[in-house]
């Protein structure tokens, strides 16, 4: 299709004069216009099929078959065909009902609890991913996020975090906070491309100690 249309273009450039029908003439401005979209919709899903391919390696790189995980903020379940192929036994925690029974469509349960009042004990889970979640989050509530994430986190334990770099977000105090908490294991910094554009991520794993 992306190809008749640039041969239409071509063709009907080198035949159209400017006193030819106008309605032709629209014919191929929309044309043109259909192909521009095919071009940033096909840029823009390359862009988000990467990011994907990436995040998903990086969880399986980090996860042990068997582990007790926590996602916090599961949404719509975004990484929940990774954590099945990681084979952790996995608990999904999300405030909202209409995230919880997209989740249940999928034949995964999730608890009814934000991230910073998690309902389990101390040293619960031996890995926690909290992925594009954070920033969502009114400001005064993400550092005690983060502290409960720490505290349902046992003895060496895993964690995960996804944030992306945007106005009134800095996710480099995830870092810092991480480091106060234990050491860090791994820190990327990736350039991607979202629905608006281009976009700076930080991907984090860190370990309790």
């Amino acid at each position: 299709m992306r190809e008749l249309a640039r041969r239409l273009i071509s063709f009907s450039e080198e035949l159209l004069r400017p006193e030819d029908d106008v309605s032709w003439i629209a014919m191929l401005s929309a044309v043109k216009n259909y192909l521009k979209t095919l071009e940033r919709y096909g840029k823009i899903r390359d862009s988000y099929a990467r990011e994907y391919a990436f995040e998903r390696d990086f969880i399986l790189r980090h996860l042990r078959k068997g582990a007790r995980h926590l996602d916090v903020g599961a949404g719509y379940g975004r990484f929940l065909r990774v954590f099945r192929e990681a084979g952790v036994e996995l608990t999904l925690v999300d405030p909202d009902p209409v995230m919880r029974a997209i989740l249940e469509a999928q034949g995964a349960v999730a608890i009814d609890a934000r991230a910073s009042s998690l309902p389990f004990g101390d040293g619960s889970f031996d890995s926690l991913s909290m992925t594009w979640v954070l920033h969502d989050l009114p400001e005064g509530e993400r550092r005690p996020s983060l502290r409960e994430c720490f505290r349902v986190l046992r003895k060496g334990g895993v964690f995960i975090s996804f944030e992306p770099f945007m106005e009134g977000h800095d996710p480099s105090y995830i870092a810092r906070f991480v480091r106060e908490n234990g050491r860090i294991l791994e820190l990327v910094i990736s350039q991607s491309a979202g629905s608006r554009g281009s976009r700076r991520v930080q991907y984090l794993a860190g370990v309790k100690a």
